[in-house]
């Protein structure tokens, strides 16, 4: 059973759902998993379960793990970089997910179907 592994806080974005959350003054998660426009089952289970642990946490409903072994790791990002592809087509990574990487260190290549067009992508 995995958590959450990267943690984070963001400033609100206007008409977002934590923006409306925070002005009614409610507290929000938000998971972010999966692709864009895709049901993602292994995301979505993900998602469910790591509501089910918030609850649990909070004494809202009983274990609802068990005996499977529960994974407490997780990453919480101080300082982050948000990079957003320069044009639309399929992202071919340079790094291992999850690997710390330093600037200048090209990310990836973002490419169209037939590879005729590309752009590096670097941190």
């Amino acid at each position: 059973m995995l958590d959450a592994l990267l943690t984070f806080s963001s400033k609100l974005i206007k008409g977002s759902y934590r923006n409306a959350a925070f002005r009614l003054n409610k507290p929000a998660i938000v998971f972010e998993a999966g692709e864009s426009m895709r049901f993602d089952d292994f995301s979505i289970q993900q998602a469910i379960s790591g509501i089910l642990r918030v609850f649990e946490s909070l004494e809202m409903v009983l274990d609802t793990i068990g005996n499977e072994q529960k994974d407490t790791r997780f990453i919480y990002l101080e300082r982050r970089k948000w990079l957003h592809a320069p044009t639309a087509g399929i992202f071919v990574p340079q790094v291992l997910n999850g690997a710390k990487v330093e600037k200048g260190v090209l990310l990836g290549i973002v490419s169209d179907t037939y590879a005729k067009k590309t752009n590096k992508s670097f941190f």
